[in-house]
């Protein structure tokens, strides 16, 4: 069955402007440095551009606000070659201010992504060089126990435990479950195959409770690239919908108010290297680009073990394997 994410499906992503994947699509990286303060038409004003190259960043949500924040910090009227270098600095603080630390990281690294985008479109270089770091936090160490998933599918609706088997059996990010559809899915191989936040396109085998949720529905279905939980829940489910349901989850069947979404990524991680003590295999079902993001979420389970390991990788080109 095709799915809907091949490569043939994707959009072009306009010039100068770097995709989901982090990198820009233009081939010659030395016509872009040459031609960073040249102006081009309709890109002269930043708000245009933020717009743009939110729309190109995919599942990548901490790109697109961090672009468009910046932007709205810029004004609609701000001129791309006319940005003050410590415009970022002030969203970064607030940031600080507003989040825990884990997501400021993430949302400075996307937002320095961004702004190099930035500067070869003519805005000084200095908006990049000043920008204000955040402190990595510490990987979490928090996963699910086994009685506390059985626990959340016996308090579960219908659409939530459809939802627990994609993000607490395949590990899959929250952003890649709510999109996951009937088109993704393959009935005579009984695997899925899907985009990443990286932009890797990830096949992934089944497990026997998501084949059942996915042929429940037959061939009867009108879209088949309708989001799975909303098949199920029979309407739309926000992220904001998720979220709260998650919390009430939680509360209803007593587990650890800690817990959060990803730390079902994590669990999922902890599983499969305990049963395989292979790192590789478990950075291609999660969908990493590189084994040390897979590192992370192993350090805690067995430091002794993995800390040569991480050592070893640090001095090693990152692969940029696709299935």
């Amino acid at each position: 069955m095709d799915v809907r994410l091949g490569d043939a499906g994707r959009k072009a992503t306009p010039e100068g402007i770097s995709n989901e994947e982090g990198r820009s699509p233009t081939p010659n990286a030395h016509e872009e440095r040459s031609s960073r303060n040249k102006k081009r038409p309709g890109l002269a004003r930043l708000a245009p551009f933020a717009q743009a190259w939110a729309n190109a960043q995919g599942t990548r949500n901490h790109a697109k606000l961090a672009a468009l924040e910046y932007s709205k910090e810029a004004g609609d009227r701000c001129r791309i070659e006319d940005l003050s270098p410590n415009l970022g600095n002030v969203v970064v603080q607030r940031w600080k201010h507003a989040y825990h630390e884990s997501t400021v990281h993430v949302k400075r690294k996307e937002l320095h992504r961004f702004l190099r985008d930035v500067v070869a479109q003519g805005a000084p270089t200095a908006i990049v060089a000043t920008l204000a770091r955040a402190r990595e936090p510490e990987p979490r160490t928090v996963i699910a126990t086994p009685d506390e998933l059985a626990r959340l599918q016996v308090v579960a609706g219908a659409w939530e435990k459809c939802f627990l088997a994609i993000v607490a059996g395949l590990g899959l990010r929250r952003s890649e479950a709510c999109e996951l559809a009937p088109a993704n899915y393959d009935t005579n191989t009984h695997t899925i195959t899907y985009r990443t936040k990286g932009g890797l396109t990830n096949k992934l085998p089944v497990t026997d409770e998501l084949r059942a949720w996915f042929e429940m529905f037959g061939d009867e279905i009108e879209n088949p690239n309708t989001p799975l939980i909303e098949l199920v829940a029979g309407h739309k489910i926000g992220w904001h919908g998720i979220q709260t349901t998650w919390e009430r989850l939680k509360k209803k069947a007593r587990v650890n108010p800690q817990l959060r979404l990803h730390d079902l990524r994590r669990t999922v991680a902890l599983r499969v290297y305990d049963r395989t003590k292979d790192i590789r295999e478990v950075a291609r079902l999660l969908g990493h680009r590189s084994p040390q993001t897979t590192l992370k979420y192993l350090m805690h389970h067995e430091p002794v073990n993995l800390t040569p390991l991480l050592n070893e990788l640090r001095v090693l080109p990152a692969p940029d394997w696709k299935n």
